[in-house]
């Protein structure tokens, strides 16, 4: 398996200890941009790298956010129960996770494990443009579902942005109605990767060109050039 950096620490804006954990896995595994869900084990050889990663945790900002290979749902039992150690043991006062919108209704679960502790809940949305998230990304979130109904659940989300396709129209629309609608919003620059989803350069460049200095300062707003812009990945 590939090593890859699984502890950061985000120390410019929204300053945070950010984890990469490892899951069992994306129960999904049907969008066409992804392979994240290959770093996947079950059990306890999850839970012992889960631990170490998880040791390094200091409290430095008393913010922690923890990202794995699918939905934090989908990390096993006794990584849960030892990131709730953690998260008492350092003080921690917000917890940012990730899921799918399939695990919506479950998010309560995760807000009474950690009670006392303000759990932000974040959604790889992509795109709003419906048909080109779920026709050509597949992501399967829905089609007919909100701006509203995501956000019922979910107050921060990531966009993906520079893939075949996509146009600088699709960009300025979901900016403007993700930062109009969430929290925080994580603009993804897409890599290549083994999936067959291609870049489109001149869109990236575009983006590097036009937008990236007017909005990479906005405390609200991460972006993500490279996928391991938040020192992990």
């Amino acid at each position: 398996m590939k090593e890859l950096s699984r502890y950061g620490l985000i120390t410019n804006k929204y300053q945070r200890e950010m984890l990469l954990l490892i899951g069992q896995g994306c129960f999904y595994k049907k969008c066409t941009f992804c392979d994240y869900h290959n770093d996947a084990l079950n059990g306890k050889a999850a839970f012992i790298i889960n631990k170490e990663i998880l040791d390094k945790v200091t409290g430095i900002y008393k913010r922690l956010e923890i990202v794995n290979s699918g939905s934090f749902l989908e990390l096993d039992d006794e990584t849960i129960t030892y990131i709730k150690k953690i998260v008492f043991e350092k003080k921690i006062n917000t917890l940012i996770v990730e899921s799918h919108y399939y695990y919506k209704n479950r998010l309560k679960e995760i807000a009474e494990i950690f009670k006392g502790i303000n759990v932000e809940f974040k959604i790889g949305i992509e795109t709003f443009n419906e048909f080109f998230r779920e026709d050509v990304l597949k992501k399967g979130i829905g089609k007919n579902v909100s701006v509203k109904d995501i956000t019922k659940y979910f107050s921060q989300c990531c966009l993906l942005f520079g893939i075949k396709g996509q146009t600088k129209a699709d960009f300025l629309t979901d900016f403007e109605t993700a930062v109009k609608n969430f929290k925080r919003v994580c603009i993804n620059i897409f890599n290549e990767n083994s999936t067959l989803i291609k870049r489109d350069q001149d869109l990236i460049e575009w983006f590097k060109q036009e937008i990236y200095d007017k909005i990479k300062y906005k405390e609200n707003v991460d972006v993500l050039i490279s996928n391991t812009d938040l020192k992990v990945g």
